[in-house]
């Protein structure tokens, strides 16, 4: 829907563009010879070119900006990856109580790899059963007593690895939404 949408865009500034050009074109010779002389042509031209390095210093700074948005999402996803890991190696190392917890947390990875792929829409992140799937995770936790200091240490730090799933989990949801604001495509297309 969304690429079908900025194609339809694109197709429309197209046909505006070209036919900006083409009415020019057709009223030139229509207009009065002080509009026609060289100077007045001159100035036409300068303020063309005015708008063309205008034009490239903003799609410039929009290509700079989409690198940067590029590379905080995929770092991001680096990070997230790198705690669902970390987190999955404290459950273990924990020992045999956290399996029922952990079964939680395999489906989800697994709905997240199935997700990636590119026949899937819509990304994992925003999707209510994977946010079940991990709510489900703390809840299980919950459910778990240590028997001594060192388990409930590392309890703690499953808690806290748990957390920086959901707050990581949540900076990607909004990370996905991101777009070209249209007052700045409106402001290409009409200068």
């Amino acid at each position: 829907m969304t690429a079908m949408r900025e194609a339809l865009i694109g197709v429309v500034v197209f046909i505006c563009l070209a036919g900006a050009s083409l009415v020019s074109l057709t009223i030139y010779d229509k207009l009065p010879s002080h509009h026609r002389r060289d100077d007045t042509n001159d100035v036409v031209r300068l303020i063309a070119n005015l708008f063309v390095v205008m034009t490239s210093l903003v799609l410039g700074l929009m290509i700079n900006s989409a690198k940067n948005t590029f590379e905080s999402i995929d770092h991001n996803v680096h990070a997230y990856a790198t705690e669902l890991i970390l987190l999955d190696r404290v459950l273990r190392q924990y020992g045999p109580e956290t399996e029922a917890v952990r079964q939680p947390l395999v489906a989800y990875v697994q709905r997240v790899v199935d997700a990636t792929s590119p026949s899937q829409p819509t990304p994992i992140v925003a999707n209510r059963l994977s946010e079940l799937l991990l709510t489900e995770i703390g809840t299980r936790l919950s459910a778990i007593v240590p028997a001594d200091a060192a388990r409930a240490s590392l309890l703690q730090d499953v808690r806290e690895r748990l957390e920086k799933v959901l707050e990581m989990r949540w900076v990607l949801v909004e990370q996905s939404e991101g777009q070209i604001p249209r007052p700045l495509i409106v402001m290409l297309v009409g200068g």
